[in-house]
């Protein structure tokens, strides 16, 4: 038994469906100062298991990322919508949240004139600063960085 392509297109849970609106402040060093996010998240239909959870809980978590910024503002808000419902898939909230900041932080390389692997550098969270826990709460050890 199984499904043609189209029968999963209009069936299946799906990934994500964001619109976001994102803000980065820094000072005249390229330092990260504060990051304000406002997403508007389609859960579709219904509620799924995780489908509340990955916009608002998971990818909030997650904004920080790997880079020391003391203030951090998330607003997410859920929508129903006539669509599918979405459900975790491949990183569940880390790939949203990780394209929000990185384009972020190239923006800010272009129009500071810096390096976009500088900029990165610069924000990066310290060896020194471990444990760190961002602004969101989430703890980061340093397991999770590796020599490069």
């Amino acid at each position: 038994m199984g499904c043609d392509p189209f029968g999963s297109f209009v069936s299946d849970y799906q990934g994500r469906d964001h619109v976001t609106h994102a803000e980065l402040a820094l000072d005249r060093d390229g330092r990260f100062l504060a990051l304000k996010v406002a997403t508007l998240a389609n859960l579709g239909a219904y509620v799924s298991s995780f489908g509340a959870a990955i916009p608002s809980a998971i990818y909030s978590a997650l904004l920080a990322g790997v880079y020391a910024t003391p203030a951090v503002f998330v607003e997410s808000t859920g929508v129903f919508t006539n669509t599918v419902p979405t459900d975790a898939y491949r990183g569940a909230g880390r790939p949203e949240a990780c394209y929000v900041l990185e384009r972020l932080a190239d923006q800010a390389a272009r129009e500071l004139g810096i390096d976009r692997a500088e900029i990165r550098r610069r924000n990066l969270i310290r060896k020194e600063r471990m444990p760190y826990k961002t602004p969101i709460g989430r703890p980061m050890i340093p397991a999770i960085f590796r020599k490069c």
